[in-house]
């Protein structure tokens, strides 16, 4: 059920995911707020009459166009985008060896393909870390990130950069799914050894595809170097 919290001012911010409340202390000084503390978020019970933003923050779902016309929608995703669309990009930036790091971008009907707001690079240990830190380091980031833009977002003086719809990587909920007991077992593991276990399955999936066997394997952990990305990318300073 939404949550609301009364501000000083008429205009409403709806503040929407799974990390959403992370943001209110900042967002309520400013506005009156909508809090839908939700992985998958339903929108068809609001009000938008006195909204001017909507944030989301760890969405697990597409948001239907029909509500993204009715107010501006921002959207924090934990990557470098455009690399690493879609959801739980914290898992695939390690498998596909991209870099890591969270961006705010303005959202549009395709799935983490709207302008770029403010991104930045995240440095993180594979040995150091295991899935679940790396999600609440970049949580941590990208909570930093917002902070830092909250005033330009909220006056909506913020710069946009768009980015080659072509260009960077993107996976679906599926695409998880054969792996999807490899990350629960191994979701506090060092990186080093869930990308082990990661790539013993994607060996044993091949495998058992039709086609040549020797010529096809699957190099987990490799990061493609011209999809290297140095942040950061855009500064007027993590879901879907």
């Amino acid at each position: 059920m939404p949550r609301r919290a009364h501000g000083p001012h008429k205009q409403e911010v709806i503040l929407a995911g799974v990390f959403a409340k992370r943001l209110l202390s900042v967002v309520e000084q400013r506005f009156a707020v909508t809090t839908i503390s939700d992985e998958f978020i339903d929108f068809e019970n609001v009000d938008f009459t006195n909204v001017s933003l909507a944030v989301i923050f760890g969405c697990g779902h597409r948001i239907a166009e029909r509500y993204l016309n009715k107010a501006t929608f921002i959207n924090i995703h934990g990557s470098l985008l455009p690399l690493g669309r879609g959801p739980h990009p914290h898992i695939w930036s390690w498998i596909n060896g991209e870099p890591h790091g969270v961006t705010i971008h303005k959202m549009t009907a395709e799935i983490d393909k709207g302008p770029i707001i403010a991104q930045r690079k995240v440095e993180l240990e594979p040995w150091e870390n295991s899935i679940n830190s790396t999600m609440y380091a970049l949580v941590d980031a990208a909570t930093e990130l917002f902070r830092e833009n909250w005033n330009d977002l909220a006056e909506g003086s913020f710069a946009l950069k768009s980015t080659d719809p072509l260009s960077g990587s993107s996976h679906r909920l599926k695409d998880t799914q054969p792996i999807r007991d490899v990350v629960d077992r191994f979701a506090d593991a060092p990186v080093p050894i869930f990308l082990q276990e990661v790539s013993a399955r994607m060996a044993v999936s091949l495998a058992q595809q039709p086609g040549p066997g020797p010529s096809r394997t699957f190099d987990v952990g490799a990061a493609p170097p011209a999809r290297r990305t140095d942040g950061p990318l855009l500064k007027s300073s993590l879901g879907t």
